[in-house]
């Protein structure tokens, strides 16, 4: 795309989401705009055929003791792997990383969230027009939706970054991007326990990591998010209001084992 093409398409992510938000600063409208990226518009309830999503009911894990926190009981609900996964490995590796997290507004999504996102889309799209657009459009999407973002970094540099929408009871995991030298890291699981720990702390009832995939169900599946049709019908969502992003606890505010 060259040097030219880069900076236009550096000038226009920065551009469009800042004028949308001079213009229609307001969270009503957010919340409005948050419902069509996360599929709860009533023309897409509509469609015949919609992709079906990675859910976990919360009320399906198992009690252990009365202190036992929903953490400590999803992983008490895994296969011994995927239980280390979580319980050891995931906290072993953001140590030996030296991994940081910091958490902030969908508003606060910099070129930085966005080189990281459009290296994720490079995975799918290699080096063609469609990553730079298709980035592009998630970039926005994420910048004019509600939602908290936690921003990973690895000795400094941001390496991946993850936003999280809750709409009724229902946490919804809405957008999750890495770069690709950094899967070893293990985030996306610690998303997943963060995910976990937010659904706690707000009483929530269900989380839902968004649309199945090919490449990641049988992963979902066997960290106990099962594929769900009707996944619109679960946790309020249907009819729900998308919170603010301030509701919705930072990353250090969190108990993750």
């Amino acid at each position: 795309m060259g040097e030219l093409g880069s900076a236009l398409f550096g000038f226009f992510f920065v551009l469009v989401p800042t004028v949308l938000s001079a213009v229609l600063p307001t969270a009503k409208w957010m919340r409005a705009f948050s419902r069509i990226p996360m599929g709860l518009t009533k023309r897409k309830r509509r469609r015949k055929k919609g992709k079906a999503h990675s859910i976990l009911l919360l009320s399906s894990l198992p009690p252990l003791s009365p202190s036992a926190s929903l953490l400590e009981r999803y992983a008490a609900s895994l296969p011994r792997s995927q239980r280390a996964t979580i319980s050891k490995q995931v906290p072993k590796s953001l140590v030996s990383h030296s991994i940081t997290v910091t958490s902030s507004t969908s508003s606060d999504l910099t070129l930085e969230h966005y080189a990281v996102l459009m290296e994720h889309e490079r995975q799918h799209y290699q080096n063609t027009p469609t990553t730079y657009l298709a980035a592009l459009a998630r970039f926005i999407s994420a910048r004019c939706m509600l939602g908290r973002i936690d921003s990973y970094y690895a000795d400094g540099r941001l390496v991946a970054w993850t936003s999280s929408v809750v709409v009724g009871s229902t946490l919804r995991a809405q957008w999750f991007y890495q770069l690709p030298e950094c899967k070893k890291f293990y985030l996306y699981f610690d998303s997943i326990r963060a995910s976990l720990s937010r659904a706690e702390a707000m009483g929530l009832e269900v989380v839902d990591l968004g649309p199945v995939s090919p490449s990641t169900e049988a992963t979902k599946e066997k960290f106990g998010f099962k594929s769900v049709p009707d996944w619109s019908e679960l946790g309020g969502m249907r009819g729900g209001l998308v919170r603010d992003s301030a509701e919705v606890p930072a990353y250090t505010d969190l108990q993750l084992m």
